[in-house]
């Protein structure tokens, strides 16, 4: 004798479990991937300026249920994620460490460089030794009068220096064959929290 026992809808059952599921798991990681990304923009805005900021991006694909963080500028995140000392490349080269005076191309672009600055002001820089035997101070001679934001500096013409005229040395640029970096920023700490969370929020979602 053979027996056969048909349950009827089982297989519709399973298939919105499976949908359930997977939604919950994609829902899940994009979350994560999502957070993780306006953590990191936070984490980088202040010491490092929103331009680098708004390079970290996110990417969710639906097939694999993968999440994907990444920067636009790996080598400045990578730079300030860790400590150690950065020497100049070369015997007897120095690296120029720029001032807040130092202009920059538009809002949040890059400073300029010592040849950049000098074009600008139409002087050479003006060197004289630093604190220690392994640093040099570069300034610009610029004309005396109400300190105002380092773009609106004029430079001091020919004339005003050959006449005598006051005028104010402004520090741009530290030379030095090596300097001590810091750890600015923490994002593994990031990828950590967001790691757990997204498997905490996928066991509560799924239990």
């Amino acid at each position: 004798m053979r027996v056969s026992v048909t349950l009827e809808g089982l297989d519709k059952a399973l298939t919105r479990e499976f949908e359930r599921v997977s939604k919950v798991q994609a829902d899940a990681i994009k979350g994560g991937a999502d957070g993780l990304k306006n953590e990191l923009r936070e984490m980088t805005r202040g010491p490092l300026g929103p331009k680098v900021a708004f390079a970290w991006q996110s990417e969710f694909y639906p097939e694999d249920k993968t999440g994907f963080v990444y920067t636009k500028t790996p080598k400045i995140i990578d730079s300030n994620m860790r400590g150690g000392t950065i020497t100049a490349v070369g015997g007897g080269r120095y690296m120029a460490i720029p001032s807040d005076n130092v202009p920059r191309f538009g809002r949040y672009g890059r400073k300029m460089t010592p040849e950049e600055v000098e074009r600008k002001y139409n002087q050479d820089l003006i060197l004289h030794p630093g604190k220690t035997r392994k640093t040099i101070l570069a300034f610009i001679e610029l004309k005396s009068g109400r300190r105002r934001a380092a773009t609106s500096f004029r430079g001091a013409s020919q004339k005003t220096r050959r006449g005598g005229r006051s005028a104010e040395r402004i520090l741009m640029f530290t030379f030095t064959k090596s300097v001590r970096g810091r750890k600015v920023i923490d994002p593994d700490a990031a990828f950590r929290r967001w790691s757990d969370r997204t498997q905490r929020t996928l066991e509560q979602e799924l239990a």
